[in-house]
């Protein structure tokens, strides 16, 4: 499955569990960044500690982070807006 993110938003998380709407944490610095569309309850993990995300490296409580802030998502891995899922 592909995702499109129309009308999502980025998201980073700092290495303390916060995560910010918006690129706040430089790509080097964050724990985890990417997108979201919670209207669409959709969204991708694009880095994870300033490299490319895979579903191999991605730690479950990033995840567990990620649904506290944004119940229901769906969460899709990797580079790029078009990823495949998780």
């Amino acid at each position: 499955m592909v995702s499109s993110n129309i009308g999502g938003q980025d998201w980073s998380m700092d290495t303390a569990g916060k995560i910010r709407l918006g690129k706040f944490e430089a790509a080097e610095t964050a724990r985890a960044s990417g997108w979201v569309d919670s209207k669409g309850h959709i969204g991708g993990v694009e880095m994870l500690e300033g490299e490319t995300a895979t579903v191999d490296t991605l730690p479950c409580e990033v995840l567990d982070l990620l649904e506290q802030r944004f119940p229901g998502t769906r969460w899709f891995v990797g580079a790029g807006r078009s990823s495949n899922a998780a």
